[in-house]
């Protein structure tokens, strides 16, 4: 049975969540300058555990805690509140959720994990998964990684995965793989024997956050850790209509604060006996921002849910997933303008919105390859 919130519990919920950005995440990371001090992130992340804004095996609400499966609108303005502050532990918030998001979905009891982290591994490329063959129920392969049997029965991991989004000292992967003509999916923890994890270095975007490679050269699986059936092709939709959603909702965050900064600027800064927030120049790119974020603002609040997981639905959050980012991109882009250009993003702080920005743009599907995603899809709507 989902759990129905009241707009008053969302607002105390939002509230909650802009305390903390301010009181937490703006003293360590702070959004104006380079990339804060990120070594501080897991004590961060404890204080963002015990006031229930991060969802783990213990913790059903917070960021797409499974007990606000009927309200996404929820997780999504949660995301955008901590993102106006800093991007990349937005990004921290978003990943964990929705392992565990997924881990209760494919029937897993996430009480009983002794894991408090978890990350999803699913791509093994620059692209996503092709996943028609699951909207379309053939048995045409998803994953190259597989799970199979070994000599004396057991079960084993081969394969390998690319952008893995992960906390700080991150505690299991969920790795989706093939298993003969069906995806399958296994929980791993991350001392696992056989499983190389080698991080993504150097970062140049949401560096809170990190991105690891993961080697699986016959990595031994425990039966009770792996998902089979039609569960798991679900699982897979689910997966990537979180993740272009939630990926949304942070630009969105990222954009809003751009603007909040370049607004204090211009109303601060003294250039022909006036402030710059009085220049038409200024105002028109202070105007073109807001504007940006407003329609990206009106694509991301509809009403979506995760119940019903369709080819139409998909396409719809990928859709969002690219004009959103786009739009969000361009207001940084403004607004950084009002601080003089790209020439001084340094100076005045704007650099990390840049480049935690245009990061997620790239983030799971190209704007190219959605592009052609969106188009493939419509054609067989």
């Amino acid at each position: 049975m989902e759990i129905q919130l009241s707009q008053e519990e969302i607002s105390e919920f939002a509230g909650l969540a802009g305390k903390f950005a301010q009181s937490s995440l703006r003293s360590y990371l702070n959004p104006e300058f380079s990339d804060g001090e990120i070594e501080r992130l897991p004590q961060i992340l404890e204080e963002a555990r015990k006031t229930g804004l991060l969802a783990d095996a213990e913790n059903s609400y917070g960021v797409w805690g499974f007990d606000l499966n009927a309200h996404p609108d929820v997780s999504l303005k949660l995301l955008t509140i901590l993102a106006e502050v800093c991007g990349g532990a937005a990004m921290c918030f978003h990943q964990n959720g929705l392992a565990f998001n997924i881990l209760h979905f494919l029937s897993s009891p996430p009480s009983e994990l002794s894991f408090r982290t978890v990350a999803v591994a699913l791509q093994e490329s620059h692209t996503i998964p092709h996943v028609e063959s699951i909207l379309k129920n053939t048995s045409a392969p998803v994953f190259e990684t597989q799970v199979v049997r070994g000599e004396n029965g057991q079960w084993l991991l081969r394969g390998a995965k690319r952008f893995v989004y992960s906390l700080p000292g991150n505690e299991a992967y969920l790795v989706f793989v093939q298993d003969g003509d069906e995806p399958a999916a296994a929980l791993l923890p991350a001392d696992s024997p056989g499983m190389k994890i080698k991080p993504l270095e150097p970062r140049l975007g949401l560096a809170a956050c990190r991105v690891e490679y993961l080697i699986l050269e016959d990595v031994l699986l425990e039966e009770n850790r792996i998902f089979r059936g039609k569960e798991v092709g679900a699982a897979l939709l689910r997966t990537l209509f979180i993740q272009w959603l939630g990926i949304s909702a942070i630009a969105v965050g990222i954009g809003r604060g751009a603007l909040k900064a370049a607004g204090k600027y211009a109303g601060e800064r003294y250039q022909g006996g006036t402030t710059i927030e009085n220049h038409p120049a200024v105002q028109r790119l202070l105007s073109g921002s807001e504007e940006n974020i407003v329609s990206a603002e009106a694509q991301l609040n509809q009403k979506w849910r995760l119940d019903a997981m369709d080819t139409n639905s998909l396409r719809k959050a990928a859709t969002t997933k690219r004009s959103v980012t786009r739009l969000c991109t361009q207001a940084v882009s403004d607004a950084l303008q009002c601080f003089g250009g790209y020439g001084y993003m340094e100076d005045y702080g704007m650099e990390k919105r840049f480049r935690d920005v245009h990061t997620l743009k790239a983030m799971v599907g190209s704007p190219f390859y959605l592009q052609r995603l969106i188009h493939h899809w419509g054609g067989e709507a």
